[in-house]
């Protein structure tokens, strides 16, 4: 018998859940009824509907952000190393993009606690360093300026990858993150 982690299962439901409702209309009840537990077993794992849902929309960011400290794939050259984590990065965002933007929102109407502010900042500020390692990889290689802090050019890698243009979303995947990494490679790249 496959036994099921009940945080998971519990998580699981949220995400489902959080995805086709807004943040205030959901409640643990409910969340609890589909991941069939009781009440009480939502909180056990979780302190309330702000830790659960926080936590449901950063599932797996620890996974994404040890991935790329570790330099995905580790050994490559630089740029494949640059593409490989704008597919780590899209994919874990595009899934859960519907948790982040309310999760944007909550936080732009001041609907979150300091302490999930303290979280979120903290997951930032690790995904931030996780990029700049990469970046600092660049700089060794001779493909990008070393006149620039690594934490400077990761930003404004991040930036890129931040398309507001639909058209760039219609584009295919992997066509679209080749052109980020061609064009900050060529921005913040070495002159020949």
């Amino acid at each position: 018998m496959v036994r099921v982690d009940k945080k998971q299962q519990i998580m699981k439901a949220a995400e489902e859940l959080f995805a086709g409702c807004r943040y205030h209309e959901l409640t643990i009840d409910e969340i609890a009824k589909l991941a069939k537990v009781g009440k009480g077993t939502v909180y056990r794992y979780f302190r309330d509907k702000e830790d659960l849902f926080l936590q449901t929309a950063g599932w797996g960011f620890d996974e994404l952000c040890s991935a790329l400290e570790l330099g995905v794939p580790k050994g490559a050259p630089f740029e494949e190393t640059l593409l490989r984590a704008c597919e780590e990065m899209g994919g874990f965002f595009s899934k859960r993009w519907k948790l982040l933007r309310m999760m944007q929102e909550l936080e732009q109407r001041g609907g979150l606690s300091k302490l999930s502010k303290g979280y979120m900042r903290q997951g930032g500020e690790r995904l931030q360093s996780a990029i700049a390692g990469i970046m600092k990889q660049g700089q060794q290689e001779g493909r990008l300026r070393k006149d620039v802090k690594p934490n400077v050019l990761a930003a404004l890698f991040r930036g890129l990858l931040r398309p507001q243009s639909p058209v760039m979303w219609q584009m295919e995947r992997k066509k679209r993150y080749a052109l980020v990494v061609e064009t900050f490679c060529r921005g913040a790249g070495m002159k020949r």
